[in-house]
């Protein structure tokens, strides 16, 4: 007769191994609906994913090159800001390393490579100066692009970026991700269980007061997410960032380019007094938005604004010699 522990480590197994298997059906599922839908460039030995829209007349406005956040991949962009914006200038939407469809070299996570890659991806496209959006993470990322290669871009749009340190730890799932003993089961198995039982209340709390667009999940490729690899790129992302900033939060009066800065008050991912409103005291040609009873999202519910905001300094542009 089987021990009662024998019996729980069978069942147990039996479990891990029915998740295992159903996170490989989920993984193959979600690459099959969620194709790549740009084009791809490989830039020092790492494929680039990239979406290039182009308008259907030539306005003369500068291009603008859009950097995701954490989470997420060129579609949220494109479904945000990306189809809108390109109606009148040339837009290039872009996966971050590890993200999407984008490959991701062994030091991915650092700022300064993801940058790198972006940097090499404008110059193989022949695009001087465009404008660098980002939101979230993607801000600062376009913080670390300006530092980085002040004279490949002529203005910054940052949308809710992450941009000083702050106090506390990442969420420790994100430890456990990354680990190179446990992570891969972890991934495997409870991650793919979470995103089928929580995925859509994710999103709602991250939107809040305001409700996601509609069938967002499935527009925004949220699903990429969840496969392996990529959590692992995204765990890893955040918790390399601290550090990162803590490095080059100093240097941002550094940024001279016309910069945009556009947040929401009811932000609780990224406090708006914590790094927009810091932003804007420290870099000397930013202007600050300050958008009322909106969430983290923004850059889905205040296109009107932001597109403003772009107008603007498509104005100062025309100005300059």
């Amino acid at each position: 007769m089987m021990k009662p522990r024998t019996i729980l480590g069978a069942l147990f197994g039996l479990f891990l191994c029915a998740l295992l298997l159903s996170s490989c059906m989920t993984n193959a599922m979600t690459n099959r609906s969620h194709k790549p839908q740009g084009q791809f460039a490989e830039i020092d030995g790492v494929k680039v994913h990239y979406l290039d829209l182009k308008p259907q007349i030539d306005t003369g406005l500068t291009p603008i090159i859009m950097i995701h956040g954490a989470s997420a991949n060129l579609l949220d962009m494109k479904l945000a800001l990306g189809d809108r914006l390109s109606k009148t200038r040339r837009v290039i939407l872009v996966d971050r390393a590890g993200h999407g469809y984008s490959g991701r070299p062994r030091d991915g996570y650092l700022l300064t490579v993801q940058t790198k890659l972006i940097n090499g991806l404008i110059h193989e496209l022949g695009i001087e100066k465009p404008i660098v959006l980002g939101q979230s993470f993607g801000g600062v990322t376009s913080l670390t692009y300006a530092l980085q290669y002040p004279d490949d871009l002529s203005a910054l749009v940052l949308i809710a970026p992450v941009s000083h340190e702050w106090p506390g730890d990442v969420d420790g799932y994100h430890a456990v991700s990354a680990h190179p003993v446990f992570g891969p089961v972890f991934r495997r198995t409870l991650i793919p269980l979470y995103a089928k039982l929580k995925g859509e209340a994710v999103i709602d709390g991250a939107f809040w007061p305001l409700m996601p667009p509609e069938d967002y999940y499935d527009k925004s490729g949220m699903a990429l997410l969840f496969r392996p690899a990529e959590f692992k790129a995204d765990s890893q992302d955040r918790l390399h960032l601290l550090e990162q900033i803590k490095q080059q939060q100093s240097r941002y009066s550094e940024i001279i380019v016309p910069t945009r800065i556009i947040t929401g008050t009811h932000d609780t991912s990224v406090s708006p007094g914590l790094h927009s409103m810091a932003l804007d005291r420290e870099m000397p040609n930013a202007e600050l938005l300050l958008l009322t009873g909106i969430g983290h999202p923004l850059h889905h519910v205040a296109q009107d604004e932001i597109e403003g905001e772009i107008a603007a300094l498509d104005r100062i542009l025309s100005l300059a010699p």
